[in-house]
């Protein structure tokens, strides 16, 4: 006999209002002046990260700032962009191999093929990394599904101009 389908149930809402993604896709951060960035979508991790391998906390009008260097490695050499934000948390994050690390968070606007919303990001050195950015499930929640047999499912038509 089948059961009953709870009402409100979260599992209820229709799948097609979510963006599906790729395990990696370009993603812009318009407000840090992003125009492109490649992300690992890591439903493994919690948070999410950019890679900041220089980052110095500064108090302005009594808020605290953080000044950071913007790694971004393009094809032909890396650029590094001097970048502020208002610093919004300083939190104990975890990595996957069980070492703790104290990061800096800012939010921003993430943007995502044709839709946008407001994230918190972690501020680190990703110089080991592949990818210069990690979006973690809290940015995710209620918002995408994960296709982890593909790549830039998400590309707008100017993404696919400048591939």
């Amino acid at each position: 006999m089948a059961r009953p389908r709870r009402q409100g149930f979260r599992g209820d809402q229709p799948k097609r209002d979510k963006l599906i993604v790729g395990w990696r896709e370009w993603v812009s951060l318009p407000d840090l002046d992003v125009p492109r960035i490649l992300a690992k979508i890591d439903t493994g991790a919690r948070s999410s990260a950019l890679h900041a391998p220089h980052v110095v906390v500064v108090e302005k009008d009594g808020e605290s700032w953080v000044n950071f260097d913007l790694a971004l490695r393009e094809e032909a050499h890396d650029t590094e962009l001097r970048h502020w934000a208002r610093l919004v948390d300083i939190r104990d994050i975890k990595s996957s191999s069980g070492h703790v690390e104290r990061r800096y968070v800012v939010k921003t606007t993430l943007v995502i093929g044709n839709r946008r919303w407001k994230i918190d990001v972690s501020l680190t050195d990703r110089s080991d990394m592949e990818i210069p950015m990690l979006i973690g499930r809290q940015a995710m929640k209620r918002r995408m599904l994960v296709d982890p047999s593909g790549s830039f499912r998400c590309q707008t038509a100017m993404d696919r101009l400048t591939d």
